[in-house]
């Protein structure tokens, strides 16, 4: 199975970039961990993409590629320790032992439209992984939980499992919310904010569609949503203006310093999907 780990890449600012690794540099580093890491496996840093490795493979749909722009991005802005411990932990669990996968296994999964760009430029289009667009760039994506990694599967990977994928996504969902924390309909209704942290997946609140679609006509047109993390989900109500202009700010900089940032905008939602906040 193909494993994927990107996310926006972080812009870096000044004092950061001065000290900076290039691109072929922070490579080759990460190279050198995951090869001892995998002394099994070849591992080259893919020709026309400095920030990608591949593990090669006669089939190509088969190929391992580690993606890492999200941590690049990640320590352009961080501490040299808090760098070193996001490495540490990119390469821990990439290489961690897997598991075979089970239908219980099976989440919902959100990520932005670089995340989606990516696989499509990476992956042939039948052997792609499940999604479907719930925003603005943003997507719901079929996936598999274990204990290290999560992963996303193709079409083919389903088939495996005994599944179609009209029987996945319903599957994945109502496996997703049971480890979720819930969401009151009758809360949103009175006005209450949301702030939920320290939960895997929370950005998958807001890909349940047909909920918010229904709840929509009962909810303040001045509700939005932000996911800047897997760890982090905001809901709550502002009206447009300077204040929320300051707060899409706040939120920028939240992703910024994010080892991994699902997105950095405000969403509101209208018409059956997400938007950005105007």
């Amino acid at each position: 199975m193909v494993r994927f780990f990107i996310a926006l890449a972080a812009l870096c600012v000044a004092s950061a970039c001065d000290a900076a690794p290039t691109e072929e540099a922070f490579a080759k580093d990460m190279l050198q961990r995951l090869q001892s890491a995998l002394p099994g496996e070849t591992l080259q840093v893919k020709a026309d993409e400095p920030l990608v490795i591949v593990a090669p493979n006669e089939d190509r749909r088969d190929d391992a590629l580690y993606n890492l722009h999200r941590i690049y991005g990640f320590c352009l802005n961080a501490s040299a320790d808090d760098c070193e411990s996001v490495k540490q932990d990119y390469v821990a669990k990439l290489t961690a032992p897997r598991t075979e996968a089970s239908k219980e296994d099976l989440r919902i999964l959100v990520r932005d439209q670089d995340y989606i760009d990516y696989l499509r430029d990476a992956i042939p289009a039948d052997d792609r992984p499940q999604y479907r667009q719930i925003g603005e760039g943003l997507y719901a994506l079929l996936a598999l939980d274990s204990p290290s990694t999560i992963s996303v599967p193709a079409l083919k990977e389903l088939r495996e499992l005994g599944l179609t994928q009209e029987e996945a996504w319903p599957l994945a969902m109502k496996q997703t919310k049971a480890i979720l924390p819930e969401l009151s309909l009758d809360g949103l209704k009175e006005g209450q904010p949301y702030v939920f942290e320290e939960f895997e997946y929370l950005p998958s609140l807001l890909a349940d569609t047909e909920w918010w679609t229904a709840a929509e006509p009962q909810l303040s047109p001045d509700l939005f949503a932000t996911a800047v993390s897997d760890q982090f989900v905001f809901i709550a109500f502002m009206q447009d203006g300077p204040r929320l202009e300051n707060f899409k700010q706040t939120v920028r900089e939240d992703c910024l310093a994010q080892p991994r940032c699902i997105s950095p905008f405000v969403y509101r939602f209208r018409n059956g999907r997400w938007v950005v906040a105007d």
